[in-house]
């Protein structure tokens, strides 16, 4: 990703860069998650079925095959930790917005 905004290797200090195949990776993950976490949000266990979804996706290598599963059960608990936390960040603002006070808010502001 360094490459990307050419930043110069000596400015990156001990930063250990992933690979292209690694970074394209993740983004495979990314994309299909955020295409299949609306159906399954409502589940019990999302986290396994997140897993389900997302195990077939890419074909970046790993050590083992251990290993390729304990990343995409951390990846999968991770992102929607922070899916989870951006869903619930914006209903705030709507119940704010919607409410008396963001009205009388906005009536201040001008």
């Amino acid at each position: 990703m360094l490459k990307a905004y050419h930043v110069p290797s000596k400015l990156s200090g001990n930063l250990t860069v992933p690979s292209e195949a690694a970074f394209a990776y993740v983004q495979q993950l990314e994309s299909h998650f955020l295409a299949v976490i609306e159906a399954t949000a409502h589940h019990l266990k999302v986290c396994d079925v997140l897993y389900h979804h997302l195990s077939s996706v890419g074909d970046f290598h790993f050590c083992s095959a251990g290993c390729r599963a304990k990343f995409l059960k951390m990846f999968c608990r991770v992102r929607l930790c922070w899916h989870v936390r951006f869903v619930n960040r914006n209903l705030d603002r709507v119940r704010f917005q919607s409410s008396i006070s963001g009205i009388q808010l906005d009536k201040f502001k001008g």
